[in-house]
C-alpha cells in the first residue's frame, strides 16, 4: 500500500517539475514577425538606428554609424592607411618581447575615431586572412589597456 502512494506521488512530482521547466523554457522565446520589419524596398524615413557604441571593433560598426547620421557624411579611415597600420600591429607582437608603444601610438595619434577603428579591424581581418583584431590585441595587451585606449576615441567625426 505505501508502495503504491509513493509511486504515486513520484509520478506527480516529476510532471510537475516537467510541466514547470517546460513552461519556463517557452516564455524565454522571443518571437520575431516578419511584420515588424521594414521591406528593403520601403524608405525608412524617421527610423533612428542606433549603433552599438561599445562595439566598435565590429567590423559593421562604420555602417551603423552612417544610417546613424544618414544625410550627413561620416569621416572614414583609408584603406591603404587601414592595411599600413594592420601590419604595423601584426609586428607589435613578438615572440618574448612585445611592443605594446606601437599599438598605442595608433590607437592615440592615428586613430582619431571608433569609426576608423572599426576601418582598421576591417583591413586587419583582410590583411592577416580572418584573424580578429580585438583577439589578436588581447593576446598581448592587457584588455584594460585596450578599453582605455577605445575609450578615449570619440564616437564619429562629420566630413566637413
Amino acid at each position: 500500500m505505501k508502495t503504491k502512494y509513493l509511486i504515486i506521488g513520484g509520478v506527480t512530482i516529476s510532471l510537475g517539475a516537467i510541466i514547470y521547466f517546460m513552461s519556463r523554457r517557452s516564455g524565454q522565446r522571443k518571437v520575431t514577425s516578419d511584420n515588424n520589419r521594414p521591406s528593403k524596398s520601403e524608405k525608412n524615413v524617421g527610423v533612428l538606428y542606433l549603433p552599438n557604441w561599445d562595439q566598435p571593433f565590429n567590423q559593421e560598426f562604420a555602417a551603423e554609424v552612417k544610417r546613424h547620421v544618414a544625410p550627413q557624411k561620416v569621416e572614414e579611415l583609408d584603406p591603404a592607411l587601414g592595411k599600413k597600420l594592420s601590419k604595423i600591429i601584426l609586428e607589435a607582437k613578438g615572440f618574448f618581447i612585445d611592443d605594446e608603444d606601437h599599438v598605442e601610438d595608433i590607437f592615440v595619434r592615428q586613430l582619431g575615431t571608433k569609426v576608423h577603428l572599426s576601418g582598421l579591424s576591417k583591413a586587419f581581418y583582410k590583411e592577416t586572412g580572418g584573424k580578429d583584431l580585438w583577439k589578436y590585441l588581447a593576446s598581448f595587451v592587457s584588455k584594460g589597456k585596450i578599453n582605455r585606449w577605445v575609450n578615449q576615441l570619440s564616437n564619429y567625426r562629420i566630413q566637413p
